[in-house]
């Protein structure tokens, strides 16, 4: 993402993610106008959904050449064996508990 130009940090006085921009713009275009055909012709619209597309494509491109699916698995895998192992006790009491 760094590579495609995305910080992941904001900057001050950015009002959040590009969607909630776009859907922002959109609910103030279409309660001014009440003509959704009339959103996605607006200049504005259009140019931020260029950006959040962009952004979804560089985010989509990094995930797949960092393996972060199957990384974010692997982890989450780990995570919770630890857990099963320091709570084992507890776990077994629980389960006694539901099966009474």
């Amino acid at each position: 993402m760094r590579e495609d130009g995305y910080t992941g940090q904001r900057n001050p006085g950015d009002p959040g993610d590009l969607s909630e921009k776009v859907e922002d713009l959109i609910k103030k275009q279409r309660f001014a106008s009440w003509d959704p055909s009339l959103v996605t012709e607006d200049p504005a619209v259009v140019k931020l959904k260029g950006e959040e597309v962009a952004r979804a494509t560089a985010d989509f491109d990094c995930a797949a050449d960092m393996d972060y699916e199957p990384r974010l698995i692997a982890t989450f895998t780990d995570l919770e064996q630890d857990f099963i192992a320091e709570h084992k006790s507890e776990l077994e009491e629980a389960q006694l508990w539901l099966n009474q």
